[in-house]
């Protein structure tokens, strides 16, 4: 270890020192999610869920930021949201904790929600050693985070320690078998929800949410202001409830149950009077998760550019599709999909199997554009399934800016056109094709396709609503 590092690794060592003090201090009822795929969006969604049928008799945090693993769950329990990658920053931050230490300002939050990230063998275990979850939370096991594992089964053991270490009650998806194998040796209690729209009927515990389905707002509920609205039954713990939010995704919906049935727990837990549940809320998600945008040429897209993962990139599709066939069901797709990164050995073999996949969903008019290294094998399987799909329809570069090129010229065979003759003008407005619905999803760092949603939009000022922005990430986007 070398001489930065070891500084490095004294002053995480430092954070952690003083983490477990302050939540020892303080004593928050801790919400641990964990999980390959969905963590934030799952952790968000709680949060909202909470702060709006508990806000007035308890205080309840987690980041607005990504902020997990080592680092990530240090700055998040003190409340710290911002955080720069320097000396200045390190001092800032330490000068911070200290000030929070001596503050008479009294108990930070009694609830605390955190996201527990690894991407290295027992990273998990050292986790807990900072905090152990009072309540946890497991998504769902994917290959993503590989590179310094063996294969999956090492990732979900180190995984499922969270839930091994957890000190009131687990939730577990249904879906992952890994976490149903381990339901059954847990001390704790056990809650089970659904993401795979299960038939309630099997199960009257089940927490899940049926009926899903898309519309166009016609802001009857003065909540929910986004264009695109959805709606549910949501079934938490036999009790079924009608919901409606401004964002899409029927997983999105099953968190919202789940929430339910935790803030349920959570009443139980402080003796809380029976509340009335909301029924209409307006979800916070971090950018780049679902997001629904106008872009340029009357398209409407679908912006998911956070990351990409084998289970994330299907489900994606899936959840954008199901859009698409109930609002916009006369448009052309135009998939716009990045590798997905850390799959380490088995990085061939997922982009081979996205390639099928992704074959399986087109129909007349579809068009596919893919990015960056990996994607050379997507790309040359759908070619030689389908040469003619891959001459017309299927395109693939090593540039986010080459992609945002092409993809401006596909929508510009969608747009309206006026032809004027002489003195008098004949209007001549007709789609050349229906225009287009984009589903944008690909992982982060160095492939950056939020900037080819950046200029696909009709409005410049939804910038900010893209993932990755900032001078931080400007300059990094220039370097490559």
């Amino acid at each position: 270890m070398n001489l930065k590092n070891y500084l490095l690794f004294k002053y995480y060592q430092l954070l952690w020192r003083l983490a477990r003090r302050y939540l020892a201090k303080w004593k928050p009822l801790i919400i641990g999610i964990n999980g390959s795929v969905g963590k934030t969006s799952c952790r968000m969604i709680i949060d909202d869920v909470l702060q709006a049928n508990l806000w007035d008799q308890l205080s309840i945090y987690t980041s607005p930021k990504n902020f997990n693993g080592e680092l990530g769950m240090s700055l998040s329990i003190f409340k710290i949201e911002e955080w720069t990658p320097s000396v200045s920053g390190m001092v800032s931050v330490l000068k911070t904790i200290i000030s929070q230490f001596k503050s008479s300002a009294g108990k930070p939050y009694d609830i605390l929600i955190l996201e527990y990230g690894i991407d290295r063998p027992r990273e998990m275990e050292f986790l807990c050693s900072i905090c152990k979850p009072h309540i946890s939370v497991l998504t769902k096991l994917d290959a993503v985070h590989s590179l310094q594992f063996w294969d999956a089964e090492a990732i979900a053991t180190e995984e499922l320690k969270l839930q091994k270490n957890t000190l009131l009650k687990c939730y577990i998806n249904t879906s992952d078998s890994h976490g149903m194998a381990l339901a059954e040796s847990l001390q704790t209690k056990i809650s089970y929800y659904s993401t795979t729209s299960e038939l309630i009927t099997q199960n009257s515990k089940l927490i899940t949410s049926t009926d899903y389905t898309i519309y166009h707002n016609d802001h009857s509920e003065p909540k929910l202001t986004a264009p695109i609205c959805s709606q549910s039954t949501l079934h938490v713990g036999g009790i079924t409830m009608d919901f409606a939010t401004d964002c899409i995704g029927q997983i999105h919906h099953d968190y919202v149950a789940l929430a339910y049935d935790i803030t349920e727990t959570i009443r139980k837990q402080y003796n809380l009077p029976s509340l009335k549940m909301k029924t209409a809320l307006s979800l916070h998600l971090q950018a780049g998760r679902m997001s629904i945008f106008e872009g340029i040429h009357d398209s409407i897209i679908i912006d998911s550019t956070y990351n990409s993962s084998p289970l994330s990139v299907r489900k994606v599709i899936e959840e954008s599709l199901m859009v698409k066939k109930q609002l916009f069901s006369d448009r052309p797709t135009l998939y716009i999909l990045g590798e997905m990164r850390e799959l380490w050995d088995s990085e061939t073999q997922h982009h081979l199997e996205l390639a099928d996949y992704i074959l399986s969903k087109l129909v007349t008019g579809d068009k596919v554009i893919l990015l960056w290294q990996a994607m050379k094998n997507t790309f040359e399987r759908m070619a030689e399934s389908d040469k003619r799909q891959a001459t017309n329809n299927l395109y693939h570069y090593l540039n986010w800016s080459e992609v945002a090129v092409k993809t401006k010229e596909i929508l510009a065979t969608s747009h309206k056109t006026q032809v004027t003759m002489g003195w008098w003008s004949l209007k001549l407005e007709a789609w050349s094709s229906h225009p287009y619905f984009i589903i944008a999803k690909g992982s982060q760092n160095t492939i950056f396709l939020e900037e080819v949603v950046k200029s696909l939009l009709a409005h410049p000022e939804d910038n900010v609503k893209l993932t990755r922005q900032g001078s931080f990430w400007e300059g990094k986007k220039q370097i490559s």
